[in-house]
């Protein structure tokens, strides 16, 4: 790393760790966001139906446990799961590079 050039400016570097992020989505988050950039009720509603009710059980020291309900989660065996997942964290990069001038790479 080398030292910033100018102080007064504010510099920064972010890394987002993105493992276990299809477990990340919030499914009343997932609903708003597809509700705000337009996505129609019937579209919204079969995303509703393929995520929101979901049950699970939990097998452990060989019991199952009461069955809950599944608040996050799109499922990876679901083919609109990655653009699902894509789709729910746009309004986090837009709202990151809202006022990104730009990234300079230096040549080595």
């Amino acid at each position: 790393m080398q030292k910033q050039k100018d102080p007064s400016k504010l510099e920064w570097l972010l890394f987002l760790d993105q493992k276990k992020a299809f477990d990340r989505v919030n499914h009343e988050y997932l609903q708003i966001v597809l509700e705000r950039i337009g996505f129609d009720f019937t579209f919204r509603r079969l995303v509703n139906n393929l995520f929101a009710r979901q049950m699970a059980h939990i097998y452990n020291a060989g019991k199952l446990s009461t069955s809950f309900r599944v608040k996050r989660e799109v499922r990876l065996g679901v083919s609109l799961s990655p653009l699902l997942y894509i789709i729910s964290f746009e309004p986090f990069l837009r709202a990151l590079t809202h006022d990104l001038e730009g990234i300079t790479l230096k040549k080595h």
